[in-house]
């Protein structure tokens, strides 16, 4: 019965450990984030990828880190998984994605993301796909 206890109880603590090492990981990579320190900001969410890799808000983090660095084409591996491990993680995903999309000169595909998002979000991400010069796209 003692070991049955103490199994439940290592259990639990793995459980809990898991949820705050998480939300640890986002809240150091949101703070670097915050104050646009996009590379240690990546280099904590990714950190928390190698012991979390099926948490969708790290990857979702990850994503938006890289759509704010130079390199913006990595970021559509980490969207992906993120809408892939839970299409709710964020109500712009949509938005990021067909961002990400576009970064990485796959145009047509943001075409079937304006018809997923918000007005707001359909907008923002119409306008930046007709300044694209190499988009050439005609939304509707």
């Amino acid at each position: 019965m003692r070991k049955f206890i103490t199994s439940v109880f290592f259990f639990i603590s793995v459980l809990t450990a898991y949820s705050q090492s998480a939300r640890e990981f986002l809240k150091k990579g949101d703070h670097h984030y915050k104050a646009k320190d996009y590379d240690n900001a990546l280099n904590t969410y990714k950190a928390g990828l190698k012991i979390y890799p099926d948490d969708a808000k790290l990857n979702l983090q990850a994503g938006l880190t890289y759509l704010s660095m130079p390199n913006k084409r990595q970021s559509l591996t980490y969207l992906q998984t993120a809408f892939t491990l839970n299409p709710n993680v964020d109500e712009d995903i949509y938005y990021y994605l067909g961002l990400s999309y576009q970064s990485n000169r796959q145009y047509k595909v943001p075409r079937s993301f304006l018809r997923n998002t918000n007005g707001e979000t359909r907008k923002a991400l119409r306008t930046l796909m007709l300044k694209s010069s190499k988009a050439n796209l005609r939304i509707r």
